[in-house]
């Protein structure tokens, strides 16, 4: 599972990435990821201005949600 970054893959396993990174691995908008994260919906880092996501948390986060039905 990775996405493509140019000629760079972004896998599950690398840490924290930026929200454009997760929004294209999940096919959303930044915006969505935003709000997402302002919610709760899905887990992020804040520091400072900025914010980072975890593509396995966010992942996990929202498979328990789709499970709740």
């Amino acid at each position: 599972m990775g996405v493509e970054q140019g000629q760079n893959s972004v896998s599950a396993s690398e840490g924290w990435v930026t929200a454009k990174i997760i929004a294209r691995y999940l096919g959303v908008s930044t915006a969505n990821i935003y709000r997402s994260a302002r919610k709760r919906t899905i887990p992020s880092l804040r520091i400072g201005r900025t914010v980072r996501f975890s593509i396995a948390e966010v992942v996990a986060a929202l498979q328990v949600d789709s499970s709740k039905g």
